[in-house]
């Protein structure tokens, strides 16, 4: 063995100075640059694309090209997103009758049909088969500058109208939802229903995205979720995929007059590999609304009922309980896998005459699975398509809120980063740093007052012509809305990097506003609405950068993923959605 008389880090291999320097934070590897030459010289030839990258929160994906092309690639995309150039757009037209399903995630559009031409099947969310529009199909060039790939192939089978991917239900049964790891798994998990007037028994169905056939790596690719009955109400869920978990919340609308004490709203666990449920929670009705994961093996619930969000740890191989005793039996018991709650963020509290309706929530991308090897695996789908993709732990979470009074409802939103929740679980419990379980049993998770952290790390949105009823409105740290009527397209930008350096630029003079289309917001005062809901601190500090569409629109709502923004058009006649406008960034 060597010993090397390095006497400066410089002086290393530079492959191994590469190394180091790639894992600096983005301000400290900017700082590597103004050291001394030839640390600039090192920045300039090798480092400066990995800045950049880290600078915009994003993560490297294909290998479609060259470094010196990917960062032209990069700086093109970034100024896009800049300044909403909304020039390269295309109409689609919806070619089938569409329920009130739909999702938007790496570049596809799937949007649920319904069972015949009805308006009554529109309502009660009769969804028979999910159609599959791939967005890179309708960018100007086969690979533009900017590094988004159009050659993805048809999702799913081949629908009658030729452009459109579909995946059907099996039989006579029903999709209630489904859910989305198309980057990770190239997975689709859809829940179906088959109808009956007694007991309903619920499907999780487990395929591949990419051809609609039942996944190769699922070894039970139908797994028993249970039943529903005729008279509990409507069903919904929500779904999380993450590595080999597969997160899933089932709830029922609540029926005062029901009194069926077998009803009990469940969030679910399940390994979808093996096929097997690790864990089960129950409750009653109106208590969970949504659920977004923090990391690979801690996740968010929103309690409605509480008014709070609910962190949630899944501990893995914990010993039995079984395995207590002292029998040949008992120790043959294998590990068990439990939910574990660490804290509670709690929500401002809301003045006498309101109470919390709902609380649903997104974040976009999901962190990316730890093998058992404890490895994290990249994005196997993406990165033989895709350039870049967005750094889900730099991403934003974005609550929406509806709160209930005698005299109606209230619909309000915040945003706040993830990586800003986890410093506080960071904080409350470090073992979870070492990757260990905890030093002893938690017995009630540790409570976090709204004052502590909401004010400084969130932002609200209360303007009803802000609120929307998509929730695909956010990806990595932007998030779009509409804002007027007729309406400019709004895109904040969350990105604490961006942020500083809009404001450097402003305090020198150099921050272009492009006529007063963009700003950068950094106070932190209440907003007018905040005294009458709430009785907490309303200071929101969360700063953004805040840019306007140059045109008007008169879409009835617009969804957002990371190259992508949908302005969805419905047709003169009906509630249902006629075509959409994609937009290419």
């Amino acid at each position: 063995m060597r010993i090397s008389n390095a006497t400066s880090v410089t002086d290393l291999p530079i492959e191994v100075v590469f190394r180091i320097f790639s894992l600096l934070d983005v301000y400290d590897l900017l700082a590597v640059s103004s050291l001394n030459r030839t640390c600039h010289a090192i920045f300039e030839e090798h480092l400066q694309f990995y800045y950049e990258l880290k600078a915009a929160g994003v993560i490297n994906g294909a290998p479609l090209m060259d470094i010196g092309g990917k960062l032209q690639a990069l700086r093109l995309r970034e100024e896009r997103w800049r300044t909403l150039d909304m020039t390269r757009h295309q109409t689609v037209d919806i070619p089938h009758d569409p329920s009130n399903l739909y999702d938007l995630s790496s570049g596809f559009y799937v949007l649920g049909g319904v069972q015949g031409n009805h308006f009554f099947s529109f309502i009660e969310k009769k969804t028979k088969y999910l159609r599959v529009a791939n967005l890179f199909n309708y960018h100007k060039d086969d690979h533009d500058d900017a590094g988004n790939d159009a050659t993805t192939e048809l999702v799913g089978k081949k629908a009658d109208n030729g452009e459109w991917g579909e995946i059907k239900a099996n039989g006579n049964s029903l999709i209630v939802d489904f859910g989305l790891c198309i980057d990770e798994h190239d997975l689709i998990g859809v829940v179906e229903v088959t109808p009956s007037r007694g007991e309903r028994p619920i499907k999780l169905h487990l395929r591949q995205f990419s051809t609609g056939e039942y996944h190769a790596s699922a070894k039970k690719p139908v797994v028993d979720l249970g039943v529903s009955r005729s008279g509990w109400g409507k069903m919904s869920m929500m779904m999380e995929v993450v590595g080999p978990y597969l997160l899933l919340l089932l709830s029922w609308s609540s029926n005062e007059e029901e009194g069926d004490d077998d009803k009990r709203d469940r969030l679910l666990l399940i390994d979808w590999k093996s096929g097997e449920k690790l864990v089960e929670e129950q409750s009653r009705t109106d208590v969970w609304d949504g659920v977004v994961f923090l990391t690979p093996h801690i996740f968010v619930v929103t309690n409605t009922a509480r008014g709070c969000l609910e962190v949630i740890s899944i501990l893995q191989n914990l010993p039995n309980p079984s395995a207590a005793t002292e029998s040949e039996e008992s120790h043959s018991q294998p590990p068990r896998t439990a939910f574990t709650r660490l804290m509670s963020f709690t929500l401002p509290e809301p003045v006498a005459d309101f109470r919390y309706y709902s609380i649903s929530c997104r974040a976009d991308p999901n962190p990316f699975g730890i093998e058992d090897d404890g490895i994290i695996t990249p994005g196997t789908e993406k990165s033989r398509r895709a350039l870049f993709s967005n750094d889900p732990e730099k991403a934003i979470v974005i609550f929406r809120i509806i709160l209930r009074a005698d005299a109606g409802f209230i619909r309000t939103s915040f945003v706040v980063h993830r990586a800003s929740m986890m410093h506080h679980v960071y904080k409350a419990h470090p073992w979870i740093l070492s990757d260990s379980l905890p030093p002893h049993e938690l017995s009630e998770p540790i409570k976090i007052d709204w004052d502590t952290w909401g004010p400084p790390s969130t932002r609200w949105v209360f303007d009803e012509a802000f609120h929307t009823q998509w929730i695909t409105t956010t990806s990595g740290q932007r998030e779009v809305f509409m804002r007027g009527e007729p309406s400019t397209i709004v895109v904040r930008d969350y990105n604490p990097v961006a942020v500083r350096r809009a404001i450097w630029e402003k305090k020198n003079g150099t921050f272009d506003d492009m006529g007063g289309r963009r700003a950068v917001i950094t106070d932190s005062e209440p907003l007018s609405f905040w005294p009458h809901v709430f009785t907490n601190n309303g200071t929101h500090a969360l700063p953004y950068i805040e840019v306007d569409s140059e045109e008007e629109f008169d879409y009835d709502g617009v969804l957002m993923d990371e190259t992508h923004l949908l302005g969805l058009n419905r047709s003169d006649d009906s509630i249902e959605l006629a075509n959409f406008d994609v937009y290419t960034f």
